[in-house]
C-alpha cells in the first residue's frame, strides 16, 4: 500500500514537469528496467546476446534502436521465459481476450499492476472523475466468463472483481456484447 501511495504522489507531481524533465525520468527508469531484465529474465539475456547488445551500450534514446523488437509470437511460444529469476513482487499469470486474433498469456508483477492502476486513476482525474464517483469501465473480457481454471480465478471473477466494482462505484462491462441499447440500460441502472 505504501508503494501505491508513493507511486500515486509521484504521478501527480510528474504530470506537471517539463517535457525534458519527464524524458530524463523515463530514460533513467527504462534504463534501470533494461538492466534488471537483462540480469534476471532469460529471454532478454538471450535476445540481447544474439543482437550483440549489452545494457551498458544504451546511453542515449537513439541507442534503444539496438534493442531487439519483441513480438507476440515470442511471448506465445513460451511465456515462462519472460519470468524474472528475482521478482521484486508477486507475479500473476494473465491472458488477453484474443480480440485481435489469438489470446495472449503473459505475466504481470504486483508492481506493474499497481503502476497501471495509478495511471488509470490519474487519467480518471483528468476527465473529472474522482475516486468513488460513479462510472463505467469497458473491458474486452467479461471477468465472470473467463476460462481460467482453479479456485483463485473463480474467486477473482466472482468475488474480488464485483467487490472492487462496488467499492469503486463502477460498473464493468465487456465490449464483446456491448450495444447502444444495453449501454444505455447499464448506464441507467447505475
Amino acid at each position: 500500500m505504501r508503494d501505491y501511495l508513493r507511486m500515486m504522489a509521484e504521478a501527480q507531481t510528474n504530470q506537471y514537469l517539463s517535457r525534458d524533465a519527464l524524458r530524463d525520468i523515463q530514460f533513467k527508469k527504462l534504463t534501470s528496467l533494461l538492466d534488471q531484465t537483462y540480469n534476471t529474465v532469460p529471454f532478454y539475456k538471450n535476445s540481447f546476446k544474439q543482437a550483440g547488445v549489452m545494457p551498458e551500450d544504451i546511453r542515449t534514446w537513439d541507442d534503444y534502436k539496438k534493442v531487439p523488437i519483441l513480438t507476440k509470437n515470442q511471448i506465445r511460444d513460451d511465456p515462462d521465459q519472460f519470468l524474472s529469476t528475482l521478482p521484486r513482487t508477486r507475479v500473476s499469470k494473465l491472458s488477453t481476450s484474443g480480440s485481435t486474433g489469438l489470446p495472449l498469456t503473459f505475466h504481470l508483477s504486483q508492481a506493474s499492476i499497481a503502476a497501471d492502476l495509478v495511471c488509470r486513476y490519474r487519467a480518471l482525474k483528468w476527465w473529472g472523475v474522482e475516486l468513488g464517483d460513479c462510472h463505467i469501465e469497458l473491458w474486452g473480457t467479461n471477468f465472470a466468463d473467463r476460462d481460467e481454471p482453479g479456485l483463485k480465478a473463480a474467486v477473482e471473477a466472482r468475488i474480488i472483481k464485483p467487490v472492487e466494482d462496488l467499492v469503486m462505484n463502477r460498473k464493468s462491462l465487456t465490449t464483446k456484447i456491448l450495444t447502444p441499447d444495453n449501454l444505455e440500460h447499464n448506464w441507467l441502472v447505475m
